[in-house]
């Protein structure tokens, strides 16, 4: 159906059909618009995670290592003064057989 303009001109009538499928087309545009959007934020976040879960991992696998190294240093100092402890008594035993040689 068309419709006369005051000029005398027959325009068309905007019809329900049109009107429908504009409003549809608006719709799918928005629910594309707000998918990308969420799609972004969905990986936004998961790269977030993802490095925070690694750089964690990293820090847990660095303290680990320092217990080591912690536990391997207490061994050696201990080591150490065994050592030690030993050859004050070897000096101390070969001062005393010098003294015993000396008279």
């Amino acid at each position: 159906s068309r419709v006369t303009a005051s000029s005398g001109k027959n325009l068309p009538v905007v019809g329900g059909m049109e009107k429908s499928l504009r409003l549809s087309a608006a719709a799918l545009l928005i629910e594309n618009v707000l998918y990308h959007r969420e799609t972004a934020a969905l990986g936004r976040a998961f790269r977030q995670w993802s490095t925070t879960t690694s750089t964690l991992r990293a820090v847990s696998q660095h303290v680990h290592v320092a217990e080591v190294m912690n536990r391997q240093l207490q061994a050696t100092r201990e080591k150490l003064a065994k050592l030690k402890s030993h050859l004050k008594s070897e000096q101390k035993k070969r001062g005393e057989r010098n003294l015993a040689k000396e008279f």
